[in-house]
């Protein structure tokens, strides 16, 4: 049985970040992680958790990321002294200020650890 996936067509907005689009329909207007973003956008909308959605750059018929829209809505991309990571989605909170250490230096990231997904380029992508 072949599962229609649904398809993120994502475009520059200049800076790094990415517009997202889902049946000509604009769903996310700038994101730095259109499909992540994107897939938090789908269930509101009544897409079922469990449905395939993949990521493709606007002119292209390759598929350049691909995963369940409820596990990427639930994670976000943290970069950090170790990488650029998954990590489980926090939002962000618009009540306080970013706490700012003494010395001027951010605050610690006391997100948890590193959350392995089933996020993955698809087969034959060559990464």
């Amino acid at each position: 049985m072949v599962v229609e996936a649904i398809i993120i067509l994502v475009s520059s907005t200049g800076g790094g970040r990415f517009r997202a689009i889902v049946e000509a329909r604009q769903i996310m207007a700038s994101s730095r992680a259109p499909f992540l973003a994107g897939c938090r956008v789908l269930p509101a909308e009544g897409m079922a958790a469990d449905a395939v959605a993949v990521m493709r750059h606007m002119g292209s018929d390759t598929d350049c990321l691909k995963g369940k829209v409820g596990t990427a809505a639930g994670l976000m991309v943290a970069e950090d002294h170790s990488g650029i990571r998954f990590r489980k989605f926090t939002p962000i909170s618009r009540k306080a200020p970013p706490s700012i250490r003494q010395n001027g230096a951010g605050a610690s990231d006391d997100r948890p650890a590193e959350i392995n997904e089933s996020l993955t380029p698809p087969a034959g992508a060559g990464i």
